[in-house]
């Protein structure tokens, strides 16, 4: 059984037409709409948008005439996922990150066969490098992709990258304006988060998928066991991961980061969305999709 069939099967995601129903709708309007270039015009009709009317045409002809533009093609959608260390444990719902991951990944897939659109990933692989995989649409490729995470993930010595880097990356070598979505569990500072953001949203249409934390503590403190930081390899005191004081502070400060960091999205029309269970990732991308559309129409 492929990748692509496990997770299918394990998310009970029964149909791919399932999911594409749910989302194709938006998914056609987000990245496939219209287009930048003017394709020809026609008389005004109930219902067009009062922004597509052409103001010259119309004063020269004497009747309101409408802007038809060309459909957009060949468009890119590029995975920039998180395949560090922390992403092997599990949210702090209980979210299995890795299957989150893949879903979305399974889910942007479907779509871009089903609109003939291309895609890519951008990730630390397993030898620590950060490349950008080539761009197709077909279901070998998406199954490449998601090896490719799974690979990284589940390295002997996972050379955890930041997201930073990756962003970096993507901006030195994709240079045509692409669907970006940011797949992570980190919770960086916010001036840091804002460093990241900023630059992709000004060249590129930027999703932000971020996935339930880890739960970083234990109910009971625990001796026999000596305790590290998966992502540093630092020793933690046991004490400390059993604080009620500590968790307490803990939820408040990522609900904090959280609201911060969605504001943050909105100002630069970035859509935003929170997984705390991968069986709700469409409806998590479908509230993104949504928002897109709003910012686009905003920005308009």
């Amino acid at each position: 059984m492929t990748i692509t069939e496990i997770v299918t099967k394990k998310l009970k995601l029964f149909s791919q037409k399932k999911v594409v129903t749910l989302l194709s709708g938006n998914y056609d309007s987000l990245f496939r709409g219209r287009g930048l270039e003017i394709d020809s015009l026609r008389e005004y009709l109930p219902g067009d948008d009062i922004k597509d009317i052409d103001w010259k045409a119309t004063a020269r002809t004497k009747t309101t005439h409408t802007r038809l533009y060309t459909a957009l093609r060949d468009q890119r959608i590029v995975v920039m996922a998180d395949t560090s260390k922390s992403m092997l444990l599990d949210g702090y719902t209980g979210l299995n990150k890795q299957d989150a991951t893949y879903a979305v990944c399974a889910m942007l897939g479907a779509f871009v066969r089903h609109n003939q659109d291309l895609m890519a990933l951008c990730a630390t692989g397993a030898d620590g490098t950060v490349a950008i995989s080539r761009y197709n649409n077909t279901s070998r490729h998406l199954e490449s992709i998601l090896r490719s995470i799974d690979a990284a993930l589940h390295a002997p010595n996972n050379p955890s990258t930041s997201l930073d880097a990756l962003g970096k990356k993507l901006l030195s070598v994709t240079k045509k304006r692409s669907a970006v979505f940011v797949i992570s569990d980190a919770t960086p500072d916010l001036q840091a988060f804002e460093r990241l953001i900023t630059p992709l949203a000004t060249r590129h249409h930027v999703f932000y998928v971020q996935l339930a934390p880890s739960w970083p503590f234990m109910n009971e403190p625990d001796d026999v066991f000596d305790l590290k930081d998966i992502e540093t390899d630092e020793a933690v005191m046991p004490g400390l991961m059993a604080s009620a004081k500590l968790k307490h502070e803990w939820r408040q400060g990522f609900t904090a980061w959280q609201q911060e960091s969605e504001r943050l999205c909105r100002a630069r029309g970035i859509p935003y969305g929170l997984i705390t269970d991968a069986a709700n990732t469409p409806e998590v991308l479908q509230k993104m999709f949504m928002q897109a559309k709003r910012y686009a129409v905003r920005g308009k």
